[in-house]
């Protein structure tokens, strides 16, 4: 399954299932990106049992990969993310 940013503002419901679905968000930041703001992402999930398994988001403008993993931590151009 695919759940999108644009299909839900189509006017399609948006429903997580059990089932092994990719959550993309192709331009995160639509309004950013249409004002030329540089905060614009693309954000990809993947999620199973209704779970995050993974997540990827690329900051392209600051050239950053953030990545995570579910019980594996979090990282940012392969650099582990710490919390305070």
């Amino acid at each position: 399954r695919f759940i999108a940013e644009e299909s839900t503002a189509a006017g399609s419901k948006c429903i997580l299932t059990d089932s092994p679905t990719w959550i993309i968000d192709p331009v995160d930041g639509t309004c950013n990106f249409v004002h030329r703001f540089p905060t614009v992402a693309v954000s990809i999930g993947f999620a199973v049992n209704k779970e995050l398994e993974f997540g990827v988001i690329y900051h392209c403008t600051e050239e950053r990969l953030y990545t995570g993993r579910r019980g594996q931590g979090a990282f940012c151009n392969d650099k582990r993310l710490q919390v305070s």
